[in-house]
């Protein structure tokens, strides 16, 4: 009986971490393929826009990089 309970208890938790990592893959799938399609059919520029305003790709949010031609040297 015990035997028996025990091994229920582990089909059960099988099942659950199977219904966990199913889970991440169907999210996966739904921001590869949101609604079953195609992305550039649902995630639009102009959403972003009208949800975070013009802002967004201004400088200010991403500050520019800084270059500079001089070597260096990396010794372990």
């Amino acid at each position: 009986q015990q035997y028996d309970y025990l091994l229920k208890r582990y089909l059960l938790n099988i099942e659950r971490e199977n219904d966990i990592s199913m889970k991440q893959f169907r999210e996966i799938q739904e921001t590869l393929h949101p609604m079953g399609g195609l992305q550039e059919r649902i995630w639009n520029p102009l959403q972003i826009l009208n949800d975070f305003g013009t802002d967004v790709f201004k400088p200010s949010t991403y500050p520019p990089l800084s270059y500079t031609f001089d070597h260096i040297i990396i010794k372990p």
